[in-house]
């Protein structure tokens, strides 16, 4: 093997130049955009039954389809008798997997399946009929990797890949979804092929165990037999340079919404966020399945939302379609498509301090205390992406906290201070600022309310962006949640600071323009017939008076710090707006 030593100032470019080197050894063959699915695990698991699989789909090619979805994926639970190491239809889906295909393909969508191909239960013929294919123990025996966790449980072993019968066992398999049609192939467990269990193979010339040269002759020989399909390595060797893995999964299973506490999900989130410098140089990245529905809370959602979209990566919708509420729907359709490029963690080896808690009784006593040090934040607390549209470009700051105080616990108040210096803005700059996730117009950041003679109170904190060091992006909230900032360069006239629709602020519109002589602020929005949201518009010495969309006269409302709503109904996938001011001053 080669290897390559770096040294510089940024940590995080040195990732970066590694990552390249690697990729422009043999180039991977990766989607030219994120693509995004819906994964049958977390809406059904072992109860996946070809209806449900048909009646979301048909949810699906009406309201996520126009966003990009693409593919369908059935899950764990399609196999003979639920066996992980099975390539036969249960009773749940009577027609078969390739009748299955060709309905899904009439409404726009690929088949995908979910294989743990290297694990073989001890219920599967296979142990029977041909031990020699299994890792074998100190005894001679097939060596137990560990036990099921789903029915029928049961010890599970591991396929030796260096055995010609397990090879052409393999490649026949998956040939055989080739054949049925499943155009997408989500390969579960397989790191279980460089475990250290795995160390008495069949092909004992393999050096070091054969653990990464197994997951290779596994990974060429799943490539060759479904040489059209999309592939999801999920928990394996990544192996950069090789090609074989499209797509990578990047850190622990999300679950549910409500069953992981807030320390999993900081702990998640950052392992995504060690990931993103591999994302589109080695594949594209998935931060596991997108679960956005009951029972946790919107917050929730909202956070699990906006680190998927930020990464850039592919979108794995993981959520029961025909039953998702319309709120969570909002949060879903707001992050497809996928984002246009892939954050950079802020904090990761320079860290954050945030200011120390309000007090408030000390604040109205006198008492307050000054010159406390700031506190450190957790690492991957703060995503940040720069976008371009032809009609702007602007930055996004994602903004986590996972503090989850108790009930018997004194509420803890967030503080984040960012220096414009990591965002790549000049040190004095003063930018327009919008959080996406409340509609909030930020007004010109740095900044914030200004009481007479200096009175501060907890209501100040209702702005969100807050009077801190000058060159420094201040906000403050209580967790948990996450606030998605889009800041832009401030204007002299009129203009769009953020919309409603999608957390990109803007990709969705184009042709955005200030006419200085008719007094008149226009554009375009590109979204799915049927959608309805806001565009947030600020700025300009007069009031507006008129404004239309899709050709029709709509009313404007008054919003946060000056700002303008307009309200937008898509008629079509395309609708002209136009907002025209008054020559009085306001």
């Amino acid at each position: 093997e080669d290897v390559i030593f770096l040294a510089g100032r940024d940590p995080w470019r040195l990732l970066e130049t590694y990552a390249d080197g690697a990729r422009d050894r043999r180039p991977p063959a990766i989607p030219k955009k994120p693509p995004v699915s819906w994964c049958s695990w977390y809406p059904y698991r072992l109860s996946v039954t070809e209806d449900r699989i048909l009646e979301t789909a048909r949810i699906a090619a009406e309201r996520l389809k126009p966003l990009g979805l693409s593919i369908i994926e059935v899950d764990l639970g399609w196999e003979k008798e639920n066996l992980p190491s099975t390539f036969e239809e249960n009773e749940r889906f009577p027609r078969g997997l390739k009748w299955l295909s060709g309905e899904l393909r009439k409404l726009g969508f690929d088949l995908g399946v979910w294989k743990a191909p290297y694990t073989i239960s001890e219920f599967d013929p296979v142990v029977r009929r041909h031990p020699e294919w299994l890792i074998r123990d100190a005894d001679g025996k097939p060596a137990s990797y560990w036990e099921w966790f789903w029915e029928p449980h049961g010890k599970v072993f591991i396929l030796d890949l260096t055995h010609p019968g397990a090879q052409e066992w393999l490649r026949g398999n998956v040939a055989s979804l080739a054949r049925r049609g499943v155009r997408y192939l989500k390969c579960d467990f397989i790191g279980c092929a460089a475990d250290n269990l795995a160390k008495r193979r069949h092909d004992r010339s393999i050096a070091a165990g054969g653990a990464t040269e197994a997951a290779r002759i596994g990974a060429r020989i799943i490539r060759e037999a479904l040489p059209d399909g999309l592939l999801l390595n999920c928990g394996g060797p990544e192996q950069p340079g090789t090609g074989h893995w499209p797509l990578l999964y990047s850190c622990n299973d999300t679950g549910n919404t409500g069953f992981q506490n807030m320390e999993f999900h900081q702990g998640n989130f950052h392992t995504v966020a060690c990931h993103l410098f591999k994302n589109r140089r080695w594949g594209i990245i998935q931060p596991s399945c997108l679960c956005v529905g009951l029972p946790g809370p919107l917050d929730e959602a909202r956070l699990r939302a906006t680190a998927a979209f930020l990464s850039g990566g592919q979108i794995d919708i993981g959520d029961t379609l025909t039953t998702l509420p319309e709120d969570r729907w909002d949060v879903l359709t707001a992050t497809l498509p996928p984002c246009e490029a892939s954050a950079r963690p802020l904090d990761l080896f320079d860290p954050i301090r945030g200011n120390p808690d309000y007090d408030y009784g000390g604040v109205c006593k006198g008492e307050a205390r000054d010159g406390e040090a700031p506190q450190e934040l957790p690492p991957g607390s703060l995503w940040h992406v720069h976008l371009r549209a032809d009609w702007d470009e602007w930055d996004l700051v994602g903004v986590f906290c996972f503090d989850s105080a108790g009930v018997a616990e004194k509420p803890r108040l967030k503080r984040f201070s960012i220096p414009f210096a990591r965002l790549g803005l000049p040190a004095k700059a003063s930018v327009w600022g919008y959080e996406f996730w409340s509609r909030q117009f930020l007004g010109a950041v740095p900044g914030a309310r200004r009481n007479a003679g200096g009175y501060a109170h907890p209501g100040d904190f209702q702005d969100l962006a807050l009077k801190g060091v000058p060159g420094n992006l201040d906000v403050a909230f209580f967790g948990p949640g996450v606030k998605l900032l889009c800041l832009r360069r401030i204007r002299r006239h009129p203009w769009v600071v953020g919309t409603s629709f999608h957390q990109g602020c803007g990709t969705e519109l184009s042709e955005v323009r200030w006419d200085a002589a008719a007094r008149t602020l226009r554009g375009r929005v590109r979204r799915s017939k049927g959608e309805s949201g806001l565009l947030v518009i600020a700025g300009g010495p007069t009031n507006p008076a008129s404004a239309k969309a899709g050709g029709e006269p709509v009313p404007l409302r008054p919003g946060a710090n000056g700002a303008w709503l307009l309200p937008v109904t898509m008629s079509s996938d395309s609708v002209e707006w136009s907002v025209s001011f008054a020559n009085r001053p306001r």
